[in-house]
């Protein structure tokens, strides 16, 4: 049973990298290289280079050429150093980026340039969102970053990477100019965000905190009303130095009303704290994870 399990996690995992690649190659090819929206990365420079390479000899060299003639060598180094399981699924997100980008590289949107940061930029973070959570990447400098960091443990990765496609948005200001680079911040802020989003799950829930002299009564209110489990605190009132009872209560946005009107009809004057809850795991809400 366990076999069966992991084969298919695998196999999730797998059309989530294909999924996630071909989003992602339809977020460059139609929307961002069309516009030159430079937004860091393999891909970044790929888009440099086409429109150079257009410039010199009248055909622009395709954004699948350059992402495999300049991952392969990145990955074959990660292979020698982090071993073949660490970039197996790198490596499959990277060969099918490179695929999807050959099979859409004629279709192009060339219209308005802010929608095509934010449709670029909203294709690219669900793409990216969607590899991310099988814990691979599309190569390029998130590998080269991995791979300076097998060497040098207390390298920051996040430094470099914003090194070095700062330096690769910079190189977009060069050749397109500094609006169109306005432009690629923007499609740069949206992919963030969204891929962000996609990693960390939209089941955005809220964690309400109770502090009341009625906690008892709060607590089997929510249980029988509600139906949501409550768990006490043990907490101290450091001005009156008295212990106090602090519920703790996980809920869906709506069900977070009923509770405040729960908590206000048996004490007033009751101190509450709600705040968003980005992923709540367990009996209620997910129950399963990859």
């Amino acid at each position: 049973m366990k076999k069966e399990k992991n084969k298919k996690i695998n196999w999730l995992s797998v059309l989530k990298i294909l999924l996630g690649s071909f989003l992602l190659a339809l977020g460059l090819d139609i929307f961002l290289a069309p516009s030159n929206i430079v937004t860091g990365g393999v891909t970044g420079i790929g888009i440099i280079i086409k429109d150079i390479t257009r410039r010199i000899w009248g055909v622009g060299i395709s954004l699948s050429v350059t992402n495999l003639v300049i991952n392969v060598p990145i990955l074959i180094v990660a292979w020698i150093v982090k071993g073949r399981r660490y970039i197996a699924r790198t490596a499959l997100a990277t060969i099918s980026l490179s695929g999807w980008l050959y099979v859409f590289e004629n279709v192009a949107y060339t219209g308005n340039i802010l929608l095509a940061a934010i449709y670029g930029g909203v294709l690219s973070g669900i793409g990216l969102g969607l590899v991310f959570t099988t814990q691979a990447t599309t190569g390029g400098t998130d590998m080269i970053a991995a791979i300076v960091q097998h060497y040098i443990p207390h390298f920051s990765v996040s430094n470099f990477l914003l090194i070095i496609d700062g330096l690769i948005v910079c190189g977009g200001i060069l050749v397109f100019g500094i609006e169109t680079t306005m432009y690629a911040l923007i499609a740069v802020y949206i992919t963030t965000a969204v891929s962000d989003r996609v990693v960390d799950g939209f089941h955005y829930s809220k964690a309400i905190y109770i502090i009341s002299d009625h906690g008892e009564e709060i607590a089997s209110a929510i249980l029988e009303k509600i139906d949501r489990g409550v768990t006490g605190l043990q907490g101290r009132g450091m001005y009156t130095q008295s212990d106090k009872l602090v519920l703790m209560c996980t809920s869906s946005s709506k069900e977070s009303v009923k509770i405040k009107q729960i908590v206000h009809s048996i004490d007033p004057k009751a101190f509450m704290i709600i705040h968003d809850a980005r992923e709540v795991l367990g009996e209620g809400f997910i129950e399963s994870v990859e």
